[in-house]
């Protein structure tokens, strides 16, 4: 179900708006999908925005003048096939002289023509990175109950999926059913390709699931989501079917321990790097630094991976009403491995989790 306030894209667009005019741009050509979307509401596969200081300017192709009447209602609507370079048009119509294009959005040959057609338009072109992105970063209430209801979703659909796993089940039919699951629960479908990965290759932390079986006392990872309404949810636990090899048992303790710490040391204004350092200098502590070889989260919305970045290098700052994920991992090639995952909305004082389930070890 869409946003049905005209209020909730006109406040993204004023607000959107205003960024751009501090960068000294008049306008901003917008053609990330996902931003389009955060902007109109268009869900379609074709389309750009033009955005102005007093309203947006949709452009797509006949294929889908109807679904931009339903989903953009407060956007104006251009119906071109080449829309970027018609919009071009219209800004230069409206008295425009300065458009900002999203930098690491565009490709080379897109901005070659695109600059080709702003000078044939008496129009500056002034590349901007991130912008969008970053406003993105604060989430507003149509866009947490999204995520909350997308967690929710995944939760339940992970839980009901346990019931399935047994000796002989395989990796792709695990996979399968939770794409099935979710579905049935309302969902648009997975928010990402469910990594489902037993035994040895849960020591792979994006592994494809594939062809292989369950097995007794294998380790199981599952790195699971549901997009619900266009928002992600992104959830990891790890569970064993029967007992677990010891040392992937302590293992599992270390990093649900370091997973704590980083969780609570979200809150506003805090940096990103920081609470990456408290699950990694968790895990270092207990010799299990070099183990965990990926970055502790990230931000979660209408992609699965966003603003801000939670890694050691981070140089991005949480903001409350900003979600992002904690997830610490440790690693054996040839053994398994183990990643705990939540989805946590930042708050001004801490955070609250969204996806709740049991951090236990879970034995099947």
């Amino acid at each position: 179900m869409l946003p049905t306030d005209p209020a909730v894209f006109e406040a993204r667009v004023a607000r959107a708006a205003a960024a751009y005019a501090v960068v000294g741009a008049d306008a901003a050509l917008v053609t990330s999908p996902s931003n389009v979307r955060y902007l109109t509401g268009f869900t379609g596969s074709a389309g750009a925005a033009l955005l102005l200081r007093d309203g947006i300017v949709l452009a797509t192709d006949g294929r889908y003048a109807e679904q931009a009447a339903h989903e953009s209602p407060g956007a104006r609507i251009v119906l071109d096939r080449d829309g970027a370079a018609r919009l071009l048009s219209w800004a230069a119509d409206s008295g425009t002289t300065t458009v900002a294009i999203e930098a690491h959005h565009v490709s080379l040959h897109d901005f070659g023509t695109l600059t080709a057609a702003a000078d044939g338009y008496g129009l500056s072109l002034v590349p901007v990175s991130d912008l969008l992105d970053g406003l993105r970063l604060i989430k507003d209430d149509h866009e947490v109950d999204r995520i909350r209801r997308a967690c929710t979703v995944t939760m339940q659909s992970l839980e009901a999926l346990w019931g399935e796993v047994a000796p002989g089940v395989s990796e792709q039919a695990l996979a399968q059913e939770f794409i099935r699951l979710i579905t049935a629960a309302g969902a648009d479908g997975p928010a990402f390709e469910p990594i489902i990965a037993t035994g040895a290759n849960a020591s792979r932390p994006h592994h494809r699931a594939g062809a292989s079986v369950v097995k007794k006392g294998d380790v199981i990872v599952f790195d699971v989501g549901a997009r619900v309404d266009g928002y992600c949810a992104d959830l990891s636990r790890t569970v064993c079917v029967g007992a677990a090899p010891a040392q992937l048992a302590e293992i599992h303790r270390e990093v649900r321990t370091a997973q704590s710490h980083a969780r609570a040391a979200l809150a506003h204004d805090v940096p990103a790097a920081a609470v990456d350092a408290a699950a990694r200098e968790h895990l270092g502590s207990v010799g299990l630094g070099e183990l965990f070889v990926h970055g502790t989260g990230h931000g979660v919305g209408l992609d699965i991976h966003e603003a801000p970045l939670i890694g050691p290098r981070s140089a991005d700052t949480l903001q409350a009403r900003s979600v992002v994920t904690v997830e610490p991992g440790a690693y054996l090639p040839g053994l398994g491995g183990v990643r705990i995952e939540d989805t946590m909305l930042v708050t001004p004082t801490g955070s609250e989790c969204l996806t709740d389930l049991t951090r236990e070890l879970v034995v099947l």
